[in-house]
């Protein structure tokens, strides 16, 4: 049998190793922010020539340009981010 403090030690070794697994994932989180902000400004950049070079109209450019960064949109363990 486990004990509650065996346990408690036992999840803090495993999801806060040296380093910090939150420290971790934050920065990976502000990371893919900081990208989708760049690419969503760029992509609002694009002239008509280049959007249709990669497939997209202007107003699906610009409804996705005017999306905030923290709303990402891809499929991820089943849930959105």
């Amino acid at each position: 049998m486990v004990s509650i403090n065996g346990a408690i030690a036992d999840f803090r070794r495993q999801w806060l190793p040296e380093g910090g697994f939150v420290a971790k994932r934050l920065g990976q989180v502000i990371e893919r922010w900081a990208t989708r902000r760049r690419e969503r400004l760029a992509l609002a950049e694009l002239d008509d020539r280049l959007l249709l070079d990669i497939g997209i109209d202007r107003l699906t450019a610009q409804f996705e340009a005017d999306r905030p960064f923290w709303e990402g949109g891809e499929r991820r363990q089943g849930r959105w981010w």
